[in-house]
């Protein structure tokens, strides 16, 4: 994960350390599923990577089976080696290199942007771009290690135009609310930060990486008690 190492907080967690799927994205998966069988066209989405559908031969694939399983261990040495067979095998697919740009962040989160880290990062970045212009991953990614250097306007700026757009599902904008929502935290923007939260529990209340969020940002502005019940929630 990402870590304000002087804070020690999450700033963007795993993509496998929670059980997989949200009840809203498991609905929406559904209707596309009912829609595809009826034969509708389904609108472009995204959402957290764990709750990502593959083309069926990469869903059937031991690459990608063997990705999933490091990501849900957080075994991330693993997870670089798996995601490197994974693109090897398809190329083309821009999930496969979506996976891949999410084990080389891992490996970067803490490096220096001038690391042999950060570059592999910014290489597999560009091929995931080209392959997919409007795929959220990459500023998500961009928008942490803003944070990570200090560069608050950055990281806000970066998070703000992701959740501008209308192909996130209910998941993933919910993530993404709740790191602005840390951001603003961090910048004493309480109100704004605790505006954020609530769209985010609201959005995907299953969601234990949410009230997570929601306890650093319900502490950092003093709300002590309303944070302790908050961490029962999350239990």
């Amino acid at each position: 994960s990402l870590i304000d190492a002087s804070r020690n907080r999450l700033i963007w967690g795993s993509e496998g350390d929670s059980d997989p799927g949200s009840l809203s994205s498991l609905a929406l998966s559904l209707s596309r599923d009912l829609a595809k069988q009826m034969g509708a066209a389904s609108a472009r989405h995204y959402d957290l990577l764990r709750n990502m559908t593959p083309d069926p031969p990469m869903a059937a694939s031991p690459d990608y089976i063997a990705v999933q399983s490091t990501s849900r261990r957080g075994d991330y040495p693993a997870l670089l080696t798996a995601t490197e067979r994974l693109v090897k095998a398809f190329p083309n697919d821009a999930l496969a290199h979506a996976w891949r740009l999410h084990a080389l962040a891992f490996a970067a989160s803490d490096r220096p942007p001038a690391s042999t880290e950060r570059a592999a990062f910014e290489a597999e970045e560009a091929l995931l771009n080209r392959l997919d212009p409007g795929n959220p991953w990459s500023g998500m990614w961009r928008a942490g290690f803003a944070f990570e250097g200090g560069d608050l306007e950055a990281a806000v700026e970066i998070a703000t135009r992701l959740l501008a757009h209308d192909d996130l599902e209910p998941a993933l904008r919910s993530s993404l609310l709740g790191v602005r929502a840390q951001i603003y935290s961090r910048q004493e923007k309480y109100d704004a930060a605790l505006h954020d939260i609530q769209e985010a529990v609201s959005l995907d209340p299953l969601n234990a990486e949410i009230y997570g969020f929601s306890t650093v940002v319900l502490s950092d502005a003093g709300r002590y008690e309303e944070a302790l019940q908050t961490i029962k929630r999350a239990i």
